[in-house]
Order: C-alpha cells, then sequence, then structure tokens
C-alpha cells in the first residue's frame, strides 16, 4: 500500500509514450502544413499569369475591332506592362505585374 501512494504523488511529468504520440501529431501537422505555404506562391505566379493572358487576348481583340495594331510593351523597371495603339502613343490599359 505504502508503495502504490508514493508512485501516485510522485507522477508529475509525461510518459515516453504520450510524448511520441505528441510528436507524431505535431509531424503529421507540419507535414500537411509545408504545402500550402508553397502553394500559395505558386497561385500568385499562376494569377499574374492569367491575368497577363488575359491582357493579351484583350489586346487581340482590340486589334481586330479597330482593325488596327496594338502592341503589349514590359517595362521591367517598373514591373509592369501596357498595351498601346502602335501608331498613337495612346495608353490603352497599365497594369503592375506584382
Amino acid at each position: 500500500m505504502r508503495n502504490m501512494r508514493k508512485n501516485k504523488c510522485c507522477r508529475n511529468g509525461f510518459t515516453l509514450v504520450e510524448l511520441i504520440i505528441v510528436v507524431v501529431i505535431l509531424s503529421i501537422a507540419a507535414l500537411m502544413a509545408v504545402p500550402m505555404f508553397s502553394g500559395a506562391a505558386d497561385m500568385q505566379v499562376r494569377s499574374a499569369a492569367n491575368r497577363i493572358a488575359a491582357d493579351l487576348d484583350y489586346a487581340k481583340g482590340l486589334a481586330i475591332t479597330h482593325q488596327s495594331r496594338y502592341c503589349v510593351i514590359f517595362d521591367e523597371a517598373d514591373e509592369s506592362y501596357e498595351i498601346r495603339v502602335t501608331w498613337v502613343r495612346l495608353i490603352v490599359v497599365r497594369r503592375h505585374l506584382c
């Protein structure tokens, strides 16, 4: 009886099994979170590419509608691009890439 009482009052820590279970749960959570962070950057690049493709299609539609030439000019320094009529320096669309 005395031995049982001694074990009950001195048990303040965690067992090895409990610690291993916690480490396994945290590892699984970390493995699920890592692809989410890398996927966000991928989605941002895809979104920018879709927007540029839509604007290129818009420029093509302008050229067909107005029967004139349009060009898309990319400005690396400003990280933007614009759609222009080739015979006039008219800015139709100007978007920042970021």
